[in-house]
């Protein structure tokens, strides 16, 4: 029961990203910036990846069909893709949880921000 709430709270916060992502779109369209190659979006819960890839899962997961149907849209039309990114490795992190200095200084490299002095500003 654990492991199916916490697959479909996986997919509802997948849902909301694509949604996001896909009103930005929108914007950058109207912008003359047309977005050709597919969004890719970052996911902890290889799970979650499995099933919105697999139809097989389908028939155990009909409590948020509607959720699979709209993203297995997405990727048969190319326009975004999940793909598996550990949770150690999200950069959201930085912006969501306490980390060790060792982690966030690691993190700041990753989006660009990073002081190249030995120690960081108080």
């Amino acid at each position: 029961m654990v492991a199916q709430s916490t697959t479909k709270y996986e997919f509802t916060t997948i849902i909301i990203v694509v949604n996001q992502a896909l009103w930005l779109r929108k914007v950058l369209v109207d912008l003359n910036m047309k977005q050709e190659r597919c969004t890719k979006v970052s996911v902890d819960n290889e799970i979650a990846i499995s099933i919105s890839n697999n139809l097989i899962f389908h028939g155990k997961s009909t409590h948020f069909s509607i959720i699979l149907l709209f993203l297995r849209e997405m990727r048969k039309e190319g326009t975004f893709g999940l793909i598996y990114n550990k949770s150690k490795l999200q950069l959201a992190n930085i912006f969501t949880k306490l980390l060790p200095r060792s982690k966030l200084e690691f993190l700041r490299k990753k989006i660009g921000v990073y002081n190249n002095k030995s120690k960081m500003a108080c």
